[in-house]
């Protein structure tokens, strides 16, 4: 039998190298410390972007709140507002004896009623710009400016429509800067006799009201 040359036989029989245990063992380590560190800058990356949003987020929903707050107390400073307009306007509806800002008197005169003064009354601002100081005089035309101011004084103060409004008579108060008109109401039941003055540089204020109880003896 053929025998083999032992250079041949030896390297029919070299075993087969063994696997690098050692760079294996490297190669995993670097992929768990990859790993690890991918996880770790993936958290930091999203705890970032949550505070930075949250920071972004806050002073917005602040200023929402700041903004709603005020806008509130707006609403309702402006509603306390129309409601006392209201309340106002529906006092002044009233007879003028039953407004709560009355104060009402007897008189010594056998034909009025009651006497009364409110603190409610305001001035007619005069739109004159001439005579309107301490040495104003009085107008007695039935057309001028003057006239009509003193005309207005008296619808407001009385309640009766100034388009409705009878003047029975216009007469001097005893002074320049005073005057007396007589007024009713349209149908004739409500019957006054109100005195004015001038205040000057500002125009006609309603001194007092007389509730009359005939016209008898008031020409």
């Amino acid at each position: 039998m053929d025998q083999q040359p032992p250079q041949q036989r030896r390297r029919r029989y070299n075993p087969t190298p063994e696997p690098n245990k050692k760079s294996d063992k490297l190669l995993n380590i670097a992929i768990a410390v990859v790993s690890i560190l991918i996880v770790i800058v993936g958290y930091f990356v999203l705890t970032y972007d949550g505070s930075n949003q949250k920071a972004v987020d806050e002073p917005k929903n602040e200023q929402k709140a700041t903004d709603s707050s005020a806008t509130n107390a707006q609403k309702a400073k402006e509603q306390a507002k129309e409601e006392k307009a209201k309340q106002r306007e529906e006092d002044l509806k009233k007879d003028i004896t039953e407004r709560s800002t009355v104060t009402q008197s007897e008189s010594s005169d056998s034909n009025v009623e009651m006497t009364i003064v409110d603190s409610a009354w305001k001035v007619t601002k005069t739109e004159q710009t001439e005579n309107i100081g301490e040495g104003h005089i009085s107008a007695y035309d039935g057309t001028s400016l003057d006239w009509q101011e003193k005309v207005k004084t008296f619808a407001t103060v009385t309640n009766i429509p100034e388009e409705t409004m009878k003047i029975i008579r216009v007469k001097n108060g005893g002074a320049n800067n005073r005057t007396i008109g007589i007024v009713t109401s349209e149908d004739g039941l409500k019957k006054y006799r109100v005195t004015v003055q001038w205040i000057a540089d500002k125009g006609w204020k309603t001194e007092q009201i007389d509730v009359l109880k005939t016209l008898d003896g008031t020409y």
